[in-house]
């Protein structure tokens, strides 16, 4: 591994404390994660720890970042507060486990330095326990995934919209 990567690394492990302290938000740190996995060599297209951000992002893609509010109308931002809030539920539901398997893997202990391995507790379906999902009240349960390796979050705005069976 080079000084780059020990970096990067270093900035990852970084981000995930800092989403888990609650000063950075998942929907804001996930375009963050993935930009820094992209900078790791070693790691496979598909890794559970790092498919959660991307299903966070691919989400809330509709949402404007924290840069980009300033080019929105006040009125706009204002209509999105409870989706921002609903959300923010939403992925600290599954990403939490994400960001502490993100901080095991990438942080500075020799003895993790070299595991770029998913952990398999990451591994997870989200389901709706509620068909009738409102659009103010969600509710969402982990289900151990044992034939897979790969993170399946479900959506809530996507089920509450019939876009996506629970």
């Amino acid at each position: 591994m080079d000084e780059r990567e020990a970096v990067e690394r270093k900035r990852l492990v970084s981000l995930a404390q800092t989403i888990l302290d609650g000063n950075l938000s998942f929907f804001e740190g996930a375009p963050r994660v993935l930009a820094i996995k992209r900078q790791l060599s070693g790691i496979p297209e598909r890794d559970p720890d790092f498919d959660v951000f991307v299903a966070i992002q691919s989400e809330t893609d509709h949402l404007p970042l924290e840069a980009q509010r300033s080019l929105w109308a006040p009125s706009a931002l204002t209509a999105l507060e409870s989706e921002f809030r609903r959300t923010e539920e939403w992925a600290k539901g599954f990403a939490s486990m994400a960001c502490r398997n993100l901080i095991a893997r990438f942080s500075t202990n020799e003895q993790t330095m070299a595991a770029t391995q998913p952990m398999r507790s990451s591994c997870f379906i989200l389901r709706s326990t509620n068909k009738n999902i409102s659009k103010d009240r969600r509710s969402l349960d982990f289900v151990e995934d044992s034939e897979s390796d790969m993170a399946e979050p479900v959506c809530p705005h996507k089920v509450a919209n019939g876009l996506m069976q629970p």
